[in-house]
């Protein structure tokens, strides 16, 4: 498993973690080990690496430190609907009637500030999925319609 160090201004360790902490301001070091005997003073290792979950919750910000990918509009579920805030221009959104196996709504690629409230007025299981564009990570959510 990857893990991230938050050091401080001084070097300091402030703490270890399997993803990103959202407080960080910077994560400064990722060490990847095979054996926990080749860590030195204050790293943490890495015996299982997968980078996928690595690059899918970090980025290298423009000064060249590894900080956490922002999240993107997080779709809001009330009784019988799923709001879309405001997103980022070139967001893609997909709406699936989970019950039916079918894609109910596709906006590819919005303008800056869309958004969207769905209704769901049938009994069912809906999902709404928020794809943002790079940097930001997506989203999902479902819910179910009772009859």
């Amino acid at each position: 498993m990857i893990r991230f160090v938050d050091l401080g201004a001084g070097g300091e360790v402030l703490g270890a973690f399997t993803h990103p902490p959202k407080h960080a301001s910077a994560l400064r070091a990722v060490v990847i080990v095979a054996e926990p005997s080749e860590l030195g003073a204050g790293e943490v290792g890495v015996t299982e690496p997968q980078p996928s979950a690595f690059f899918t919750t970090a980025m290298v910000d423009g000064a060249g430190m590894l900080v956490a990918r922002p999240v993107g509009p997080v779709p809001l579920a009330s009784p019988g609907q799923i709001v879309v805030p405001a997103c980022p221009a070139g967001t893609r959104i997909e709406v699936f009637d989970m019950v039916g196996r079918e894609r109910l709504a596709l906006e590819f690629s919005v303008p800056e500030g869309w958004s969207e409230t769905y209704s769901f007025p049938d009994a069912g299981r809906y999902r709404v999925e928020v794809e943002p564009p790079a940097p930001w990570l997506p989203s999902a959510v479902e819910i179910e319609v009772a009859p």
